[in-house]
């Protein structure tokens, strides 16, 4: 049986959202420079929004080091040519 095309969208959302976590882990700038859009925003612990270019650039200069990145959950809504994916995570990183 073929999947929908919303869970074919579905799951490429979610591969994006892994590869974007597994660059977290590696530490990997440049590959989350190319694979989030830059009006991405990062939402910490004490509910600050972190724009992406700030975020990357305190990652390169080593003020955020990740040691592990855990996807806990994860709910990706696909609604047409639109997706919407929120997910929580629990990160150990040296800050």
């Amino acid at each position: 049986m073929n999947a929908s095309p919303d869970e074919n969208a579905r799951e490429e959302v979610l591969a994006a959202y892994r590869a974007h976590l597994q660059a977290m882990a590696d530490g990997d700038t440049d590959a989350l420079d190319d694979l989030l859009d830059d009006g991405f925003t990062l939402t910490h612990i004490t509910g600050y929004q972190q724009p992406k270019a700030e975020w990357l650039s305190q990652m390169r200069a080593g003020q955020f080091v990740y040691h592990s990145v855990i996807e806990k959950n994860v709910t990706v809504d696909v609604q047409g040519d639109a997706a919407r994916l929120v997910g929580r995570i629990v990160t150990e990183a040296t800050v």
